[in-house]
């Protein structure tokens, strides 16, 4: 009995292993795929990373980063924004966008506002203290409510800013991208492969293709930071 429950177990492994080598083989050959038709569409790719760039031109990212980017890095920024669903979102509407908030008792925290899609907030407020924070995982919200009980012990004002908490387009594109990293984290650790190649390649982090993307996410992210009041300190 405990033989055949061995060799169960093993033909079991076995058709896992067989299951995740197929897999990696099919996302290979997409993979090739995929780069080749990327070079095929260079220009078209080149010229939808300008159209996304130019209205950040005024940060000088190119400068600030030693050049321009090179036409993979384009094509990884480009990438991001259509899987993330980003590209859906006009910048120039966005810089222009304000939502308006307001604020409700914590239920959790005497004294803590959390900010809700409102009516506005008033202001000025010189007690006013803002720590903002985005529920993607415990670690940042033990970390904002710990700073939020020290300010409001302070006799702060403090607006506890989840920005998942705002019911808005920019909170479901939050959400939507932090689902996305989720499922491709998953993948690269369970499968590997070629599925770790490409969440690599998309989620590198610290050099200049992170920061040209970061500032695309924060242009569309930027009208749930207007309706805070004017001159109110921000822990992030």
């Amino acid at each position: 009995l405990l033989c055949s429950r061995e060799y169960g177990c093993c033909a079991t492994m076995g058709l896992v292993k067989t299951v995740a080598v197929l897999l990696s083989t099919a996302c290979a050959v997409a993979v090739a795929v995929g780069a080749a038709a990327a070079f095929y569409f260079k220009d078209q790719i080149e010229t939808e990373y300008d159209a996304l760039l130019k209205p950040l031109a005024h940060l000088n990212i190119d400068a600030f980063t030693g050049g321009p980017a090179s036409f993979p890095r384009k094509l990884q920024v480009v990438a991001t924004e259509r899987l993330t669903g980003a590209s859906e979102f006009p910048i120039e509407a966005s810089l222009e966008k304000t939502v308006s908030l307001g604020w409700t008792p914590s239920p959790h925290v005497e004294g803590l506002r959390v900010t809700t899609a409102g009516d506005g907030i008033d202001e000025p407020d010189a007690k006013a203290l803002v720590v903002g924070t985005i529920r993607m995982g415990f670690g940042h919200q033990r970390i904002a409510y710990a700073a939020s009980s020290w300010a409001v012990a302070a006799k702060k004002h403090v607006y506890f800013h989840d920005l998942l908490s705002i019911e808005s387009a920019e909170a479901r594109l939050v959400h939507d991208t932090d689902k996305l990293y989720r499922k491709s984290s998953k993948l690269a650790t369970e499968v590997g492969g070629p599925f770790e190649l490409i969440h690599g390649f998309l989620t590198s982090s610290g050099d200049a293709t992170s920061l040209r993307s970061t500032a695309l996410v924060g242009a569309r992210l930027a009208p749930l930071m207007k309706g805070l009041p004017r001159g109110a300190p921000v822990i992030a």
